[in-house]
């Protein structure tokens, strides 16, 4: 977490599936950086979500584009 923030609940999960663009306008919350370290874990989460059989379905992907407007 970037300094000062305060820690994500455990619950709280990144879906790689959905693009979410972010306008130049909005407010977003500085997460800090992934470490070094953390780096291959989190690349594979990465690759477990998009090269593996347990996509979420497609539904949730399309309700998800419809509420960004894309």
């Amino acid at each position: 977490m970037a300094d000062g923030e305060k820690p994500l609940p455990a619950a709280s999960r990144i879906y790689f599936g959905v693009y979410h663009p972010i306008q130049y306008n909005v407010k977003v919350k500085d997460l800090g950086v992934v470490l070094q370290d953390c780096l291959p874990t989190f690349i594979g989460y990465w690759n477990m979500e998009n090269l593996s059989d347990t996509q979420q379905s497609t539904e949730i992907t399309d309700e998800a584009a419809q509420d960004d407007g894309s």
